[in-house]
């Protein structure tokens, strides 16, 4: 959508329309098991990367410091460490895959940054 958005497009979306997701790759079921590096920090990477490399200036702070401080509990910032850690416990865990997330959210900004500068 960000795509067809840059280049003069507008994206019109029908609420009506009814989406069915059937995952095929267990490596995105819930849970906190499996590959974490597929499941969690890549999602982190590329949520930075998009977000980076798509958006105007004036918002690009500030949906760094969301992903940084809120995130999700899938890809958690801080408050999502806090949501995730009630969810899932093992709080050692749970803070080794935020110190990962936000590893691998800083790098993705940054390539985003770096895709951005190169257009």
């Amino acid at each position: 959508c960000l795509q067809v958005a840059g280049n003069g497009y507008r994206v019109l979306f029908d609420y009506s329309n009814v989406v069915e997701h059937h995952p095929t790759n267990p490596a995105y079921s819930g849970g906190r098991e499996g590959d974490l590096q597929t499941k969690i920090y890549n999602a982190a990477f590329n949520r930075a990367f998009v977000l980076a490399k798509h958006s105007r200036a004036r918002y690009r702070g500030v949906r760094l410091a969301y992903l940084l401080s809120v995130g999700t509990v899938g890809t958690p910032g801080l408050m999502g460490f806090i949501v995730a850690t009630a969810r899932f416990g093992k709080a050692r865990r749970e803070l080794r895959i935020l110190r990962q997330t936000l590893v691998h959210t800083v790098a993705g900004w940054r390539a985003g940054t770096h895709a951005r500068i190169g257009k």
